[in-house]
C-alpha cells in the first residue's frame, strides 16, 4: 500500500506528528511518500523509513511588516498547493496511488485547488483535523464557517482526534458522521535517537538562570497566541506571588507577540516570577525543557485542536493544569493527570498553581498516574489510520 502526504510545515508539532506517524505507518507496511518543504526539520531522519519529497517552499519568514508577511503568506499558500495538484496529476510515477493524505489545508487559498484535483483524478481524499475550527478568524466567523463546511464537506473521510472534536465539527459544520473516525494523537516523549543528558540539562539552567534551589518550575509552552490564555496566567501568578517567593517560576517558551505580555508582566509587577524564552524552540531544548519542568500550563480561553504541548506534558509524564476547553479536560480526567480550572478564571488557575506548589505529593501521584495510564503508542495510531487507509485502498 503506497499514500501520498501532504504536509507543509517545515518544523513544530505538525511536523514532528508528521514524521512519527510515517515513520509508524512504514513498520506497518505502508509506504509514504510525504510532499513537504525544502527546509522540512525531520528529513535527514527519514531515510530508509519513508520517502520525503521537498517540493514547497517554507512558510518561514522574517518579514516584521504584517501586510506584507499576510500578503507572503497567501502567495506560498498558493504557489504550493498548485504545486502539489500538478504533482498528483501529472507525475506519472505518483499516478498509481490513490489514496491522498492531507494533514493541513487552507480554507481560502487551498479550496478550488482541492475541487480541481478532485475532478481531475480518481483518488480518495482523506483530512486528519488537527484544528476542528482556526485558532483566529481573519475577518468573519460567519463567513469563514462557511469555507470551512465547505472543506470538509469536499474531503472523503475525515480523521479526528477526539470524541469532543468529533462532538464540535458535528455541531458546527454538521459533518457527515459516518465518515469520519477517531484516533487519538500519538504519544510525544523523550526519543531514543535524541536523549539529553545531565550535562546538556545544567548547561541549558545555567544559560537561562534556572539553578535555584528547591523551586517548582512551571511551564507555559508553544506559539503564543490570544486563545492560549498567557493572560490569564499572568494574572493568576499576581494573585498568589506572596507565596511564591523562592518557591517558583513560570516558563514562558515559544514564538509569538510577547510585548503586551512583557507590560502585563510590569504591571503585575511579577517580573520576579516569570522567565521567558522568546525565540522557536529546538528538538533537543524542548527535551530539556520538559526534562526541568515539574508541571505543565495550558489556560487555554478557547481551543478546536487537539494539543501537542498536552502530548508532550504526558510523555514527559509531567502534571498538567489544563482549562475546560476542547478535548483537553476530556483527556486530563481519562488520564488522572493533573487538575482542570475553568477558561477565563484567574482565581481558579492560583488556586490549582498554589495546590501543586504546597503538596508535592500530589504531583508525584498525578506523574505516577500518568505512566500507569499510557496512552496508544504510534504503531496502534499507524494500525488504525492504515485500516482507515483499507476502506479506499484498490489493493
Amino acid at each position: 500500500m503506497r499514500i501520498i502526504m501532504y504536509q507543509p510545515e517545515p518544523r513544530a508539532g505538525l511536523a514532528l506528528y508528521s514524521h512519527l506517524l510515517n515513520l509508524a505507518l512504514n513498520k506497518k507496511s505502508v509506504n509514504t511518500a510525504m510532499v513537504t518543504t525544502t527546509k522540512y526539520q525531520f528529513a535527514s531522519r527519514s531515510l530508509n523509513n519513508y520517502e520525503v519529497i521537498p517540493l514547497l517552499k517554507s512558510y518561514l519568514t522574517k518579514n516584521n511588516n504584517k501586510f506584507l508577511k499576510k500578503m507572503l503568506l497567501i502567495y506560498l499558500h498558493i504557489y504550493n498547493i498548485w504545486k502539489f495538484t500538478f504533482f498528483i496529476i501529472f507525475n506519472s510515477y505518483y499516478k498509481t496511488n490513490n489514496i491522498i493524505h492531507y494533514q493541513l489545508i487552507n480554507y481560502f487559498t487551498d479550496l478550488p485547488f482541492l475541487i480541481f484535483q478532485k475532478v481531475f483524478t480518481n483518488k480518495c481524499f482523506i483530512l486528519t483535523v488537527h484544528d476542528v475550527f482556526p485558532h483566529k478568524y481573519f475577518f468573519n466567523k460567519k463567513i469563514e464557517n462557511i469555507f470551512i463546511k465547505i472543506k470538509y464537506f469536499l474531503f472523503d473521510h475525515l480523521i479526528i482526534h477526539s470524541e469532543e472534536n468529533k462532538k464540535q465539527i458535528l455541531e458546527i459544520y454538521g459533518a457527515d458522521s459516518n465518515k469520519i473516525s477517531i484516533i487519538p494523537h500519538g504519544p510525544y516523549g523523550p526519543s531514543e535517537e535524541n536523549l539529553i543528558c545531565q550535562k546538556k540539562i545544567n548547561s541549558f539552567k545555567k544559560r537561562f538562570e534556572f539553578c535555584k534551589e528547591n523551586q517548582l518550575y512551571g511551564l507555559f509552552f508553544g506559539r503564543i497566541r490570544e486563545n492560549k490564555g498567557l493572560d490569564v496566567l499572568l494574572k493568576s501568578i499576581a494573585l498568589i506571588k506572596k507565596d511564591l517567593e523562592k518557591r517558583f517560576t513560570l516558563i514562558i517558551a515559544g514564538l509569538g507577540e510577547i510585548s503586551s505580555y512583557n507590560k502585563l508582566i510590569e504591571s503585575l509587577k511579577i517580573r520576579k516570577y516569570v522567565k521567558i524564552i522568546s525565540k522557536f524552540i529546538s528538538y533537543e531544548d524542548v527535551e530539556i525543557l520538559f526534562n526541568i519542568c515539574d508541571f505543565v500550563l495550558l489556560p487555554y480561553k478557547t481551543f478546536g485542536s487537539q494539543s501537542g504541548v498536552l502530548e508532550l506534558a504526558l510523555g514527559y509524564n509531567k502534571p498538567i493544569i489544563v482549562s475546560d476547553v476542547g478535548s483537553l479536560g476530556e483527556i486530563v480526567k481519562k488520564r488522572k493527570a493533573g487538575l482542570i480550572v475553568k477558561p477565563n478564571s484567574p482565581i481558579d488557575l492560583s488556586l490549582s498553581i498554589r495546590k501543586f506548589i504546597e503538596d508535592k505529593i500530589i504531583l508525584t501521584n498525578f506523574s505516577r498516574s500518568i505512566k500507569l495510564t499510557s496512552n496508544l503508542t504510534w504503531e496502534d495510531i499507524a494500525i488504525l489510520t492504515k485500516k482507515v487507509y483499507q476502506k479506499f485502498s484498490q489493493l
